[in-house]
């Protein structure tokens, strides 16, 4: 089932989405209320606090209660505040380093932002009652693209990748660039809701390996027997990587021979038998056909990196007081 936007969720969301890489902050910024921290000489609000909050305490409601509850509660509003003072800090910087941003960039934005709605009517609605003009609505734009902006040139674009380091991530870490061990497999399986069924299930079931043990053709058997709903887009077997299978079945099925049928296997709410008709043993890669896959490792390891030493040395430089 789709979940249907609504015209206020599309505003909030596109606005969300453009600080991506920094985490989130307030449409209601300019709200005069308690002061819960001061980054330099600007102030965090309540409101702008509880807005980010609130959501999560209601998930959080739901799940937990009592000690548990405070402590999640306590810490999703420190991890909250800090990534608004985060943010914070990082639109200060672009300010101080005169990051600029075109009219016509917050346009094209906005335009984006347009493109999701049905008429300009629903647009303008949807501002209403979010909370939010139109002006307030270019200032964020504005400010999450210098955010975007400083971020690639202070981290993005410092980040650099050689060679050699690929080459030694790919000598390090042998077993992540393998082809896992497979086997092609058909099966026969019989499904059960409770322990009435399960003594109907396990009576077919062990019908169905009888003949199989009397030499029983398993394409006949399995036709006759298994509830498998695709059945007859199976009939030429299914490859299975090792770990794709649920653990009970995962190490039965990988210590048969090829040709060799599995006893009866027994899940919370299956009995299966499996023929192996063919092992596919695991294959080294070689670095050619995964430079691309550890560069982006790397590249993601050194971003997060990056920013971290940024951030924290813009914390460090920064007079910060939480209430």
């Amino acid at each position: 089932m789709h979940t249907v936007k609504t015209p206020k969720a599309i505003l909030l969301s596109f606005v969300l989405a453009l600080t991506a890489a920094f985490g989130i902050f307030s449409l209601n910024a300019d709200v005069v209320d308690r002061t819960v921290a001061v980054v330099n000489d600007e102030a965090i609000t309540e409101s702008e606090l509880n807005e980010l909050l609130n959501p999560i305490s209601e998930q959080l409601t739901e799940t937990y209660r009592g000690d548990e509850l405070e402590f999640y509660s306590a810490q999703a509003r420190k991890e909250i505040m800090e990534r608004l003072i985060e943010d914070r800090l990082v639109i200060q910087e672009a300010k101080r380093l005169k990051v600029l941003v075109s009219t016509d960039e917050i346009e094209q934005k906005l335009a984006e932002l347009r493109s999701k709605f049905s008429s300009e009517e629903e647009f303008e609605k949807s501002l209403s009652t979010s909370s939010m003009n139109i002006k307030r609505l270019k200032d964020r734009v504005r400010e999450q693209l210098m955010m975007a902006r400083i971020f690639d040139r202070e981290v993005r674009y410092k980040v650099i990748i050689n060679p050699q380091e690929i080459t030694d991530y790919f000598k390090n870490n042998p077993d992540k660039f393998k082809n896992p061990k497979k086997v092609k497999v058909r099966n026969i399986i019989v499904r059960f809701r409770n322990i009435g069924q399960r003594l109907e299930a396990s009576k077919k079931i062990k019908e169905a390996l009888a003949l199989l043990k009397n030499g029983k053709d398993f394409t006949e058997v399995a036709k006759e027997y298994s509830e498998e709903p695709d059945m007859d887009k199976r009939s030429e077997g299914v490859i299975v990587k090792k770990g794709q299978m649920k653990d009970e079945i995962d190490k039965i099925i990988f210590n048969l021979k090829k040709g060799e049928i599995s006893n009866i296997i027994e899940t919370e709410s299956t009995l299966s038998i499996f023929l192996v008709e063919e092992k596919i043993e695991s294959q080294e890669k070689g670095i050619d056909d995964v430079k691309d896959d550890i560069q982006n490792i790397l590249f993601q390891q050194k971003l997060k990196e990056r920013f971290n030493e940024w951030i924290s040395k813009l914390k460090k430089d920064a007079y910060i007081s939480i209430k």
